[in-house]
């Protein structure tokens, strides 16, 4: 699935992800935050969500990958399945596969890790507000 043409993304950000595509095979990558979201100011950047199997182990071996090719203007995370599922909890993790918009990949396996999230969500008995997830009492 390719829908970075119809969103309009700028032609550096769309050639960033075909080199992405080509060297990572992802499982997925997720446009999220303000653009994703349709609330993007003149002078937000874009925010790309990646999951793939064959992402470089060491930190800065990763890093300097997805730097290779990058706008500045583009901030990137990237996890394998078994980093995701640890990091599941986190905020910034549900921010982007609830609101996430899938730019490349596979939409089943997405949907998988979105069913994830909301499921989490709901046996956490969270409610989510702009500051973040917060425990609903009563």
């Amino acid at each position: 699935m390719c829908t970075s043409h119809r969103l309009g993304l700028p032609d550096d950000l769309i050639a960033y992800i075909d080199a992405l595509e080509k060297r990572l095979s992802p499982l997925f990558i997720l446009l999220f935050g303000s653009h994703a979201r349709g609330e993007a100011g003149r002078y937000s950047d874009y925010d790309l969500f990646i999951v793939a199997t064959t992402l470089p182990h060491d930190y800065w071996e990763r890093q300097a990958f997805l730097r290779t090719r990058k706008p500045a203007w583009v901030d990137v995370v990237a996890f394998n399945p078994t980093e995701l599922e640890q990091v599941l909890h986190r905020g910034l993790i549900l921010d982007a596969l609830l609101d996430g918009r899938l730019l490349r990949g596979d939409e089943a396996i997405f949907r998988q890790w979105r069913e994830k999230a909301c499921r989490y969500i709901e046996r956490q008995g969270l409610r989510r507000t702009s500051w973040g997830y917060f425990r609903q009492v009563g």
